[in-house]
Protein backbone atom coordinates (compact mmCIF):
# COMPACT_ATOMS: atom_id res chain seq x y z
CA UNK A 1 0.00 0.00 0.00
CA UNK A 2 2.90 2.36 0.57
CA UNK A 3 4.02 1.87 -3.02
CA UNK A 4 1.02 3.72 -4.51
CA UNK A 5 2.05 7.26 -3.41
CA UNK A 6 5.54 6.63 -4.80
CA UNK A 7 4.14 5.47 -8.15
CA UNK A 8 1.89 8.54 -8.36
CA UNK A 9 4.85 10.80 -7.58
CA UNK A 10 6.91 9.10 -10.29
CA UNK A 11 4.05 9.49 -12.79
CA UNK A 12 3.81 13.20 -12.00
CA UNK A 13 7.57 13.77 -12.37
CA UNK A 14 8.31 11.29 -15.17
CA UNK A 15 8.67 13.90 -17.92
CA UNK A 16 10.89 16.83 -16.91
CA UNK A 17 11.03 18.47 -20.35
CA UNK A 18 8.33 19.59 -21.18
CA UNK A 19 6.14 19.46 -18.11
CA UNK A 20 3.26 16.98 -18.33
CA UNK A 21 -0.19 18.33 -19.04
CA UNK A 22 -2.34 19.10 -15.99
CA UNK A 23 -4.82 16.46 -17.18
CA UNK A 24 -2.06 13.83 -16.95
CA UNK A 25 -1.26 14.97 -13.40
CA UNK A 26 -4.95 14.81 -12.47
CA UNK A 27 -5.15 11.29 -13.91
CA UNK A 28 -2.11 10.25 -11.85
CA UNK A 29 -3.68 11.57 -8.65
CA UNK A 30 -7.00 9.91 -9.49
CA UNK A 31 -5.20 6.62 -10.10
CA UNK A 32 -3.52 6.93 -6.71
CA UNK A 33 -6.74 7.67 -4.87
CA UNK A 34 -8.61 4.87 -6.60
CA UNK A 35 -5.80 2.39 -5.93
CA UNK A 36 -5.61 3.31 -2.24
CA UNK A 37 -9.39 3.06 -1.89
CA UNK A 38 -9.54 -0.35 -3.55
CA UNK A 39 -6.60 -1.67 -1.55
CA UNK A 40 -8.09 -0.52 1.76
CA UNK A 41 -11.51 -1.89 0.82
CA UNK A 42 -10.00 -5.25 -0.06
CA UNK A 43 -7.90 -5.36 3.11
CA UNK A 44 -10.84 -4.86 5.49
Amino acid sequence: MSLVPYVVYRLMTAFPNPQPHSLFKAAAVSFGLLSETLLMKRKY
